[in-house]
């Protein structure tokens, strides 16, 4: 898929009488890296959020699309959802959604220089994920700005800007962390809901950068 938008006469897909949460989205699974690459550009996503999709952007094992001046609101729903994938995000904007403006599953996108704001739950929620977020901006989200469900998700972080969220902090859910990972310092806390117990065979190893204040 190459939708080549600019920047006053960019591309829309949208529900067909306006409403939100009547259409599925755009899909890109497993078979989207089979010898061609996707870029979409200039573009807006907007009004999805029906069926288990739940999100504007749905994207399985797949490392598709690249996306670049981008917006992803209005859904009910996510914005975008991520399940074992790793597109790039560049300029985008996250907005107005039902839930998170980005959900990631098991997936490593790259994000940068985008905003991720006024969603009706956290900015950015986790679930064994680590993105990389950079030079992007989180904020007036109705719950927190990065939000780890379970403590196997290590959010690369640097140079962003958090203002407005309930907690502007990367918060952390308790329990079992299994896999190695680093809490990288972006001038913004650490909080920790419950108790997280580092433990595996072969043990896992969290590091803390300097500079990073827990809660």
């Amino acid at each position: 898929l190459l939708c080549n938008g600019a920047v006053d006469d960019s591309i829309k897909f949208t529900s067909f009488d306006g409403g939100s949460g009547i259409w599925e989205g755009i899909y890109f699974n497993s078979n989207s890296d089979n010898g061609v690459a996707s870029a979409i550009t200039y573009t807006i996503i907007e009004n999805a959020g029906f069926g288990s999709r739940n999100a504007n952007l749905y994207c399985s094992s797949t490392s598709q699309p690249t996306l670049t001046n981008c917006f992803f609101k209005q859904s009910e729903g996510h914005g975008a959802h991520l399940y074992y994938s790793s597109p790039t995000f560049n300029q985008c904007i996250f907005e107005n959604n039902t839930s998170a403006g980005l959900y990631c599953n098991y997936s490593s996108p790259t994000i940068t220089y985008s905003k991720i704001e006024n969603n009706e739950s956290h900015g950015v929620l986790l679930s064994s994920s680590s993105p990389q977020i950079w030079n992007s901006e989180i904020k007036d989200n109705t719950e927190y700005a990065i939000y780890c469900a379970n403590p196997n998700s290590f959010p690369g972080i640097l140079g962003n800007t958090y203002s407005g969220n309930v907690y502007n902090a990367v918060v952390y859910a308790g329990g079992n962390m299994t896999t190695s990972g680093t809490w990288y310092n972006d001038d913004v806390n650490y909080i920790v809901l419950g108790d997280i117990i580092i433990y595996n065979s072969p043990n896992p190893r969290l590091t803390i950068q300097p500079g990073v204040t827990c809660r």
